[in-house]
C-alpha cells in the first residue's frame, strides 16, 4: 500500500435498527488457528482523511468488491488501525467466519483465521464505541487471541493486541465496547447478508 495522505473529514450519516445476540463475544473470543479479527481490503491508493475536530480520527471510504456482490464502507478509525489497514493486501481473501445473519469475517492470510505474519497494532478505543457498535453494518477490528494448544511464536509486544481482519456486524455488538477497534460502518447490508448465509465468498479487490 502507498503511504497515507490527510485532509479534513465530514462525518457520514448512522444507519438504524440492531438486536442483541450476547453469545458473539464468546465468538470472537473462541480460537481457530490464531486471530480472531477480521478483515477487508484496501486499495492501493487509499488516502486518509484526518478529522479536524480529532487529530485520532482518520476517514476514508472504500469498496470492497466481492463474488457476492459489491459493499460500500467508511472508514472512521485510529491513525494505528488505519495505517495497518492500508498496508494489509486483502484482496483474494476468503470470509473464511461466516455467522449467518450475525457477521462475516475475511483478511486471513492463510483463509483459516490465522493472522500470519501480518501486523499487530495496540488497540484504539472512542467513547462513541458502544453506539457504533450498536448499528448493523458496523465494521471492526477484533482482538488477538493465541493459537490454541500451542505456542505463539509471534506473541504480542507492548500491547499489541489488534490484527488487520476486518468483521462486519449484522447486529448489536456494543457489549464488544472497549474489547476491540471499531474501523468504520458498511453499507450494502443485503450483501453482507448473503455473505453471512453462504461457504465460499471472497474479497476480489477493494478500492
Amino acid at each position: 500500500m502507498h503511504s497515507l495522505s490527510r485532509e479534513h473529514a465530514s462525518s457520514s450519516a448512522p444507519f438504524a435498527g440492531a438486536r442483541s445476540v450476547p453469545g458473539v463475544v464468546l465468538w470472537l473470543a473462541a480460537v481457530l488457528g490464531g486471530m480472531t479479527t477480521v478483515v477487508v481490503g484496501c486499495g492501493s491508493d487509499l488516502q486518509a482523511t484526518r478529522s479536524a475536530t480529532s487529530a485520532r480520527r482518520f476517514t476514508r471510504a472504500i469498496v470492497i468488491e466481492t463474488t457476492e456482490g459489491t459493499i460500500r464502507c467508511d472508514l472512521d478509525t485510529g491513525p494505528r488501525a488505519f495505517e495497518m489497514i492500508a498496508r494489509t493486501n486483502y484482496d483474494g481473501r476468503a470470509f473464511f467466519r461466516v455467522i449467518p445473519d450475525v457477521l462475516v469475517q475475511t483478511g486471513s492470510p492463510t483463509d483459516d483465521g490465522s493472522n500470519g505474519d501480518l501486523p499487530r497494532v495496540a488497540i484504539e478505543t472512542r467513547g462513541d464505541d458502544a453506539a457504533r457498535l450498536a448499528v448493523p453494518g458496523v465494521l471492526l477490528l477484533a482482538r488477538y487471541t493465541p493459537p490454541p494448544n500451542r505456542v505463539d511464536p509471534n506473541p504480542p509486544k507492548d500491547g499489541e493486541v489488534i490484527g488487520p481482519q476486518l468483521v462486519i456486524g449484522l447486529t448489536d455488538m456494543s457489549h464488544l465496547a472497549n474489547a476491540v477497534t471499531v474501523a468504520g460502518a458498511c453499507r450494502d447490508l443485503d450483501v453482507v447478508r448473503r455473505i453471512s448465509r453462504t461457504r465460499g465468498a471472497r474479497v476480489i479487490r477493494v478500492r
